[in-house]
């Protein structure tokens, strides 16, 4: 495959100093082949990716629930990746809330999006002993970054049919705090395969990765 652009919400006036410190990493880090675009608000979101034609999407830390207009447009789907067990802390802020309730190891999974948040078919999940019993993001950041390179390569080799589906019976769902609660990276990145392609943190920020065979 070949990444072509980077989608990311446009911040708000009144965002947060550390906030935008990270949007601007985001940015600046993004390869020089990639287009940027910025999002303003979700009714955009459709007609900016509908216009590189994706076969894949892959969607990290989005605060946003994709509307079927959206999850229709790539024809492989959208591959949302969510840092915890699933179905064990659906929604915002997963990481903090098992800090918060002493939980014993720190997980991820890649599952299929569909209309609610952190319900689709799962194609990867693994998980790590919690390496510290505080909120520590410097600390956290190797662990799921070695997470996903050893559960990304999965969903790629696989397939709808493959997919475990979820089991409301076992779900938790994290709440947003009325104290200010770690704030996660919200990026978004479109992919394009090569006719030999292989494919390829969260609430401030969004990843949505698009492929498109050629």
């Amino acid at each position: 495959h070949e990444t072509v652009a980077l989608l990311t919400p446009r911040l708000p006036e009144d965002a947060p100093d550390d906030m935008r410190e990270r949007h601007r990493e985001l940015v600046a880090g993004a390869p020089a082949h990639l287009d940027i675009c910025l999002v303003p608000e979700k009714a955009r979101l459709a007609r900016l990716l509908e216009a590189y034609q994706p076969d894949l999407c892959l969607c990290l830390g989005c605060r946003w629930l994709l509307p079927p207009e959206v999850l229709a447009i790539p024809r492989l789907g959208v591959l949302n990746g969510h840092p915890s067990v699933l179905p064990r802390w659906r929604g915002p802020f997963p990481t903090a809330w098992a800090v918060r309730e002493g939980d014993t190891e720190l997980g991820m999974t890649y599952h299929l999006m569909d209309g609610e948040f952190d319900t689709g078919p799962v194609l990867a999940q693994g998980s790590r002993p919690m390496p510290t019993p505080d909120y520590d993001w410097p600390i956290f950041q190797p662990v799921f970054a070695d997470l996903t390179q050893e559960l990304l390569p999965k969903p790629s080799s696989g397939s709808r049919e493959a997919s475990v589906a979820m089991r409301n019976r076992r779900a938790t769902t994290g709440t947003r705090s009325r104290s200010r609660s770690p704030s996660w990276t919200w990026i978004s990145r479109s992919l394009r395969p090569s006719s030999s392609g292989t494919s390829p943190r969260g609430g401030s920020h969004s990843k949505v990765s698009a492929s498109k065979a050629r």
